[in-house]
């Protein structure tokens, strides 16, 4: 079976994931799918930030949107780069979503993907509010999903 296998690039560090994921990709298939989560903190910011005008919250956001968006490729591509360095062949598809884990899984589903690699995430201070990328996907997919 000829799957592909998915690396999830986003805010954190991704490094030890990209390099189980370039080992994996590297005895099996030698193609890769490089998700690339794009995503910015400062986001919320804009949405509720009750002092300033709605166009200075509106120039702000795409500000915003646009420095994430230059951010997430920049890093996407340093990771395509490293990845044909070793003779894999990436692809790399841009995810701008409030739901990762969602748009992750469709993916996923849809290019029948036989592993998603993720980076770890930093323990919560209350994890019970809410689940990790790794658990969400474990749910949604039947794909191996490692989280390193």
């Amino acid at each position: 079976m000829n799957s592909k296998i998915f690396l999830v690039v986003g805010a954190g560090d991704h490094a030890k994931a990209e390099e189980t994921a370039f080992r994996s990709a590297l005895s099996s298939t030698r193609n890769i799918v490089i998700i690339s989560i794009v995503d910015s903190f400062l986001y919320h910011y804009g949405h509720t930030d009750v002092i300033n005008t709605r166009p200075s919250k509106r120039a702000f956001l795409l500000h915003v949107r646009s420095e994430a968006l230059q951010k997430a490729a920049d890093a996407a591509q340093a990771v395509r780069e490293r990845a044909n360095a070793k003779g894999i062949a990436a692809e790399i598809i841009p995810v701008e979503t409030d739901d990762p884990a969602a748009a992750i899984a469709y993916l996923a589903r849809e290019e029948k993907s036989g592993a998603v690699y993720i980076p770890l995430e930093k323990t919560r201070f209350f994890p019970l509010l809410k689940r990790s990328l790794a658990t969400d996907l474990r749910r949604k997919l039947s794909a191996q999903v490692v989280a390193c």
